[in-house]
């Protein structure tokens, strides 16, 4: 379930996001200051931040600036959600290195059509899935089978059979 950070003052707002994102699937966490957020963040191990600009305290492009700068969180992609609508206010805060930027008000069909291409984007390449055993060997997503370097010929339901009896095992 991939986790998504909402930093944002306006408590109508981060529970809408929340609410929609939650319905989709998505784990929440919620700040309602900068500080707060950067306190929290650590723990929850977002796979997504959202954050506003205009915060109570520490402003968003501070925030921002903090969390590039860490390397725990440097690389976790960042969409701004803000009321700042100028060219300048999102040029500068996607030049800081957020990934999106929606402007308020906005469609939640949107914003969930971001958040889902940001992380389509920033996700890791699928690992292979392979199992090896002395000289078996089975490549799950090229649906091969060897053995001690042969290839063995399964049939569909051969390979599924084997797949199933794998699959208890990893």
């Amino acid at each position: 379930m991939p986790r998504v950070f909402v930093i944002e003052d306006e408590e109508d707002i981060s529970g809408l996001i929340r609410y929609n994102l939650e319905k989709d699937g998505y784990q929440v966490g919620v700040a309602s200051s900068g500080e707060e957020g950067i306190a929290k963040i650590r723990p929850f191990k977002p796979d997504l931040i959202m954050l506003d600009l205009m915060l109570p305290g520490m402003q968003g492009l501070d925030v921002l600036r903090h969390l590039k700068g860490d390397a725990a969180t440097k690389n976790v992609p960042v969409i701004i959600v803000s009321a700042k609508t100028s060219e300048t206010d999102r040029v500068l805060g996607l030049e800081m290195g957020a990934d999106d930027y929606i402007m308020k008000p906005f469609s939640v069909k949107e914003l969930a059509s971001r958040v889902k291409a940001v992380l389509r984007r920033t996700a890791p390449a699928p690992r292979r899935q392979t199992l090896q055993y002395k000289g078996l060997q089975i490549d799950f997503d090229s649906v091969v089978v060897t053995v001690d370097g042969k290839t063995v010929h399964l049939s569909p339901f051969e390979f599924k059979t084997l797949q199933r009896e794998a699959g208890a095992l990893l």
